[in-house]
């Protein structure tokens, strides 16, 4: 009985990880910070299937009220599917993005040399489909510290994002 109890919970992780772990590409511009007919531009790789996260992230915002704009690029620390059951077991759940969309955090390094420094942030995407018959995608970015500390700005994606769940044989490996 313990054996059939401890394949199924195996199971439900499984499939549970398997609707939380992903891919996620795109770029393009999104609406500046500065609020007028400006953009600000990104792109973003992401896949945390196979167990290990990996991915880049690089945006540029002109018109941010920096010295020389905002200019960054990082690495990806987390990609997640946001679920409507925020909390399953021991998984944390999605904390700054809501549910339907997919969380993608980042560590950064400024690319200006008049805001050094190092921060992180997060991205919540929204991949509404592809080509003509597709609505626009959405992103929204916050830096929750380092140079750019409270920095956030998003809309819809004049560009492109693919969200994928990860394939069976991606999943981390939890033979017990």
């Amino acid at each position: 009985m313990r054996r059939v109890s401890t394949l199924f919970a195996t199971s439900l992780l499984v499939v549970f990880l398997s609707a939380c772990n992903g891919k996620v590409t795109g770029g393009g511009t999104i609406p500046s910070v500065a609020g007028d007919d400006s953009k600000a531009a990104f792109t973003l790789t992401g896949d945390s299937c196979k167990g290990k996260v990996k991915g880049k992230f690089t945006l540029v915002d002109q018109k941010a009220a920096y010295p020389g704009g905002l200019r960054l690029s990082g690495d990806s620390t987390g990609v997640m599917r946001c679920l409507e059951e925020q909390f399953i077991g021991e998984i944390p759940p999605c904390t700054d993005c809501p549910a339907g969309t997919v969380q993608f955090s980042f560590d950064y390094k400024s690319n200006n040399k008049s805001m050094p420094g190092d921060g992180r942030g997060f991205a919540c995407v929204t991949d509404n489909g592809q080509g003509r018959n597709g609505t626009p995608d959405l992103v929204s970015v916050t830096l929750v510290d380092g140079p750019y500390i409270g920095y956030t700005t998003g809309g819809e994606l004049k560009g492109n994002l693919r969200v994928s769940s990860c394939k069976d044989d991606e999943l981390p490996d939890l033979s017990l």
